[in-house]
């Protein structure tokens, strides 16, 4: 049982049993009013009329019927009619109406509602804020007429008397269990809300984009700096440098900088002998004991290149190592890179042998390097890099959330621009281990993606028996002591769970959460707010204040209560609102996950460590908790409005992620921070962004105390804040690329002029070839005719502008991947897995390229017209999601044994489910376009695909996709002008395409006949 229910049963004017609900709810939860509320409501707007009633929501007002209720309606349904009128209609014609109701139903608090409402649209507002006050007079458990009075008072300027209604609003308790969401009636019906890509560490559209970058043969511009430290290894260093000259990256946009860390044999001399072969760069320091990351560091800051590589002295490189790490840093900025290694001797060969040829290294036996900190091995005993079994337990670290720890300096590679978020190596590292961890700590925090290179494996050069390395005086290796110091190091610079375990009441160089206070002018209440952080139960965090140019004695109060307080920081700046205050508060933000607190709130106990729990825990990005009222004293006046269970979909368009609130510094910096140009709003500026990056929790615990004094911006600036609302909605429309068909617009309600739709746009931008892909999946055995389409209309349709790709499965292969002109999916790459291979490919083109409208999925044994496609087919296309050239219409007798024969396992030889259409359907063989957006309600149906074909189950690719749309009100519209025939059914000119081509020189026959035509005539083109 719960409210839902009882909104579905009212809906259906099934009152009595929705009362019969809300009546046991109230007595199994007395303590929340709100079921008492509803339940004392639909009894008094019952009344005597047998138990009927017409909803008022506005969801279902554009239901109701738009002549008058009969004379023997229920007053419930003749209240709905005249609310629909003054929302819809006349204002006037609804005062007319229901101050003919009042008449008889004078102390009907609805009725007084409804024509206050209509006041309000009508600017009357003193006339609004009389009716008000009679309904409260009347019942004071109602909260609409407070809302009313306290919005009147306010377009009156009475902001004493808005603050006093507010304060008087009925209290109530909010639910035990958070409620179930429906369907958010601001989005359109077949709106799809675009998934976030790259949540938390899952960084396969990176590949993708480089697998794109890669096939289209792209010259290299990107330079990599290389950084090499060494200390006294002039012969490892030898090594290195020559398989550097080897590297098939360009020569001329690698810049080698060696860091020499102090050495007093003869790595100068090596230095000397390299510089004329490399681009090659020495930096040096005194010798004052392990400073390997004050050597790092003289190392970027003498970099000049778009991309840094690290690589030790002792990491010999493969030939292709460097261009691997370079193919993904030229299409991504926040990715780090995991180079790996195997353990090799290199006592018995020398620099001259790996100049000459690399192989002299390549073709080294692994060793196992028997040192007591970097061996790891595998069941057999063979040494492994010790990263490798990770990879296996997390999918190569997309479901890891710690991946950092796995960042090791010796191997690894990034960009200038992550470098410049994240800043310098630490330099209080001065003994082995743990710098690098630290280093990719701060990486991972600026917004890093960290990405295993498995195709990387270079060389690490160690020799049997660490024969380098000097025992200390406990007969461990000087890595084995140095790790034992900076481990400890680590985990006072480091605060993830595996790094560090809470340990109350003590403090750490850096904390593990951040609190952060916008203040302006907040002397009356900022000491209570501190106070409230630094009083909670989980005491590993600071608060970070920006004072934005207060005029009072805030910052004296800063001074004198907290000024000896080191988890207290602040700083000023000239005023300049809540968004650059925040921006510059997050700024300070040192810790791992980021809190908000408003300078006049309260923190309840417990609230920090209930987020950290989660967030410690749990596979998301951002938590938000429960909050209530208090009074300028702080005195409790009611539970805040409670948003319910978290939906992406309804965070899309309002605000309800009610306070605590608390993210992920790395999420954070995967924004764009604060819009700094609003008065307000700024906080769902703030969560829609993050609501298209991070993956949410809701915590259904009061945990914040949210301050009304009378004064809030929300009470002073809520016609500002209302239109502030819309622009951040439709800014987030713009970053999720959707604004190319959808857009904000008022619903002409007069009574709720803030209420919204997505719609679609009224006027979509035209169509061209550059907007299409042609996607064409084909398979090995029919690579004969996927090389005519090749040589012919495909040539021809990437000359107009079309991008064609073919599709291909390989169950070989872990990720989808691009080489030439085909995307290789993997999937097995049969005729039961072309509907896996489908989702697969538009996940991969969806993810990987940004500028295009629709797919053209177009059949391997078909011939195009690209003319009539260009003249009569891309102008239909602007307001369409989904279009075909033949549709199969819903009941329509259909053949369920098509793929019989075709089918590589005899296990799916059986009729299909249907012999009559379930759905109309754009035929797929003919050719369907399918509009960027409706992409991943196909490409997330992959694993529910995937486990089918495991169990012998096969649909018809067409059908299924038309299934699937179909539940979100997406229907197949019928092309017009879209002429298809078999070769030889009419002059290939009158067609626009030609299927069932079974010879492959038929294709070449049919582009050599139209060769004398312009492929495209102007007009064509002009017209779009």
């Amino acid at each position: 049982m719960n409210l839902k229910k009882v909104h579905q049963l009212a809906a259906e004017n099934k009152i009595s049993d929705a009362i019969e609900i809300l009546e046991s709810l109230s007595i199994k939860f007395p303590e929340f009013s709100l079921y008492k509320e509803k339940m004392e409501g639909y009894r008094k707007l019952l009344g005597n009329n047998g138990g009927k009633i017409s909803p008022t929501s506005k969801t279902s007002r554009t239901a109701l019927i738009k002549s008058p209720p009969k004379q023997n309606a229920n007053l419930v349904e003749k209240i709905a009619y005249g609310s629909y009128l003054g929302a819809y209609e006349s204002t006037s014609k609804a005062r007319a109406w229901l101050s003919s109701l009042l008449k008889e139903n004078k102390e009907n608090i609805q009725i007084l509602v409804e024509l206050a409402k209509l006041d309000m649209a009508d600017e009357r507002f003193k006339d609004a804020l009389t009716k008000a006050k009679i309904a409260i007079r009347i019942d004071k458990n109602q909260s609409a007429p407070f809302k009313i009075a306290e919005q009147a008072s306010i377009e009156l300027g009475d902001f004493k008397s808005a603050n006093q209604y507010f304060l008087d609003h009925p209290k109530h308790k909010n639910p035990p269990e958070p409620r179930k969401r429906g369907k958010n009636p601001t989005l359109g019906s077949n709106f799809v809300l675009p998934p976030n890509i790259g949540e938390g560490n899952d960084y396969t559209h990176i590949l993708y984009k480089s697998s794109l970058f890669t096939a289209s043969r792209e010259k290299y511009t990107k330079r990599a700096s290389i950084i090499v430290p060494v200390y006294n290894r002039h012969k490892i260093l030898a090594n290195t440098l020559a398989a550097l000259t080897h590297q098939t990256y360009p020569n001329d946009l690698m810049d080698i900088i060696v860091v020499d860390d102090g050495s007093n044999d003869g790595v100068f001399d090596v230095i000397r002998k390299y510089e004329s072969k490399l681009h090659l760069y020495y930096g040096r320091q005194i010798d004052k004991g392990f400073r390997v990351s004050a050597a790092r560091n003289i190392g970027l800051k003498m970099a000049k290149g778009d991309s840094i590589i690290l690589l030790d002295a002792d990491i010999l490189p493969c030939p292709n190592d460097i261009e691997n790490y370079m193919k993904i840093l030229h299409v991504a900025d926040d990715a780090v890179l995991i180079g790996h290694r195997r353990y090799v001797d290199v006592s018995n060969i020398t620099d001259d042998q790996i100049l000459a040829n690399p192989e002299a290294a390549l073709n080294l036996p692994s060793i196992n390097p028997n040192n007591d900190v970097a061996d790891h091995r595998d069941t057999s005993g063979e040494s492994i890099d010790w990263r490798l079994p990770v990879y296996k337990k997390t999918n190569n670290l997309i479901n890891d959330p710690w991946p950092f720890t796995k960042g090791a300096a010796g191997n690894l590679a990034f960009s200038k621009k992550l470098l410049a978020k994240a800043g310098l190596f630490d330099e209080e590292f001065t003994a082995w281990g743990c710098e690098d961890t630290e280093f990719s700590y701060r990486l991972y925090n600026a917004g890093a993606y960290f990405i295993p290179m498995l195709n990387i494996v270079s060389l690490h050069q160690e020799p049997l028996g660490n024969k380098t390395e000097n025992p200390s005086t406990a007969g461990e290796s000087f890595r084995a002591a140095g790790h034992r110091f900076t481990k400890n190091l680590l985990a006072k610079k480091c605060p993830s769970p595996v790094t560090r375990k809470y340990s109350e009441h003590k403090d750490f160089t850096v904390p593990k959460v951040s609190i952060y206070i916008p203040a302006y002018n907040a002397e009356q209440y900022i000491v209570d707010a501190i106070n409230s952080c630094l009083k909670q139960n989980f005491d590993d965090l600071e608060i970070c204040i920006c004072n934005d140019g207060s005029t009072d004695n805030t910052l004296d109060v800063l001074s004198r209560n907290f000024g000896n307080n080191p988890k207290v920081r602040w700083v000023t700046q000239p005023n300049s609102g809540i968004g650059a205050a925040t921006n510059t508060a997050i700024a300070m933000c040192r810790g791992l996950y980021i809190g908000q607190l408003d300078a006049d709130d309260l923190l309840k106990q417990g609230a920090v460590r209930a987020c950290v729990q989660v967030l410690d825990s749990m596979a998301v990005d951002a938590v938000y908790t429960d909050c209530d009222y208090i009074d300028s004293h702080g005195n409790y006046i009611r539970d805040g409005w409670c948003g319910g269970e978290f939906e992406k979909e309804w965070m899309a368009t309002g605000m309800i992620a009610t306070h605590f609130r608390m993210f992920r510094k790395r999420t954070w910096n995967r924004t764009s921070g604060c819009n700094e140009r609003i008065k307000n709003a700024v906080d769902l500026d703030l969560w829609l962004k993050l609501n298209e990056k991070a993956k949410i929790h809701h915590i259904h615990d009061v945990f914040y105390s949210y301050r009304w004094h009378g004064t809030n911006t929300s009470i002073r600036e809520r016609k500002l804040q209302e239109k502030n609302h819309l622009r951040v909605v439709e800014d987030s429309l713009s970053r999720i690329g959707m604004s190319r068909y959808w857009q904000v617009k008022s619903t002409g309600n007069k009574l709720n002029p803030r209420e919204f739709q997505i719609a679609e746009i009224e006027q979509p931008v035209a169509v061209t070839p550059k907007d299409i892909i042609i996607l064409i999946p084909t398979c090995l055995k029919y690579k004969n005719k996927a090389a005519a389409v090749r040589d012919t209309w495909k040539k021809n349709a990437e000359k107009i502008g079309f991008r064609c790709f073919f599709l291909m499965g390989d169950p070989t292969i872990d990720i989808a991947k691009v080489q030439d002109d085909t995307i290789y999916v993997p999937c097995r790459d049969d005729y039961e897995s072309l509907l896996v291979k489908l989702c697969m490919g538009y996940e991969f083109i969806y993810k990987s390229i940004s500028d295009f409208t629709h797919i053209y999925k177009i059949d391997d044994d078909c011939f195009l017209n690209l003319d009539k496609l260009v003249k009569d087919i891309l102008p239909q296309l602007a307001y369409l999601q989904y279009a075909g050239g033949a549709t199969h219409p819903k009941g329509a007798k259909m053949n369920n044994k098509w793929h019989f024969g075709k089918c590589s396992d005899a296990n799916f030889d059986k009729p299909y489910k249907f012999d009559k259409a379930p759905y109309e359907f754009a035929k797929g063989g003919y050719g369907y376009f399918l509009r960027k957006d409706i992409l991943p309600l196909i490409y997330q149906k992959k694993d529910e695909l995937l486990s089918e074909i495991d169990n012998h189950i096969y649909s018809f690719e067409d059908v299924r996709i038309s299934e699937i749309l179909g539940s979100k009100n997406i229907l197949a519209k019928l092309l017009k002008n879209y002429h298809i025939g078999r070769n030889g059914d009419a002059p290939p000119e009158n067609l626009t395409v030609i299927f069932d081509i079974s010879n492959p020189s038929e294709i070449k026959d049919l582009n050599e006949s139209k060769k004398t035509r312009r492929l495209i005539e102007q007009p064509s083109l002009s017209a779009l």
